[in-house]
């Protein structure tokens, strides 16, 4: 593969073509070419830095994964250190209130004629 790091354009036979009075536009347009070029090989550096850590981190994960119990053997204790997102806490568990009053309005009558037949 080539080398990024050189440009594949031909600056000196590219200035051997350029019209003295336009050297300065050309020099201008080098050195353009050339911020660009160092900008991108530094935004290659950090990517490639990045990704190694990204990977490093990936294999560790990997590894713990690896010295893991089976499911089919583990705890429920296990199982939520592993994934405490995933399971249910039961020591703390959280208090759900119900709301026992209807959306809807219940009619006139009705709800006196529930209460007499819920006696009987």
């Amino acid at each position: 593969m080539e080398n990024p790091s050189k440009s594949s354009v031909n600056w000196i036979a590219i200035s051997e073509r350029v019209p003295e009075a336009e050297k300065a536009a050309y020099l201008a347009f080098k050195a353009k070419s050339d911020g660009y070029l160092r900008k991108y090989m530094q935004e290659i550096e950090e990517f490639k830095k990045v990704a190694a850590s990204n990977i490093k981190v990936a294999e560790l994960r990997i590894e713990e994964i690896k010295n893991l119990l089976p499911y089919s053997q583990m705890t429920y204790e296990d199982a939520a250190y592993i994934e405490p997102d995933l399971t249910l806490d039961l020591e703390n568990k959280p208090h759900q209130e119900i709301d026992y009053v209807f959306d809807e309005p219940q009619e006139e009558g009705s709800g006196k004629q529930k209460k007499a037949e819920a006696g009987h």
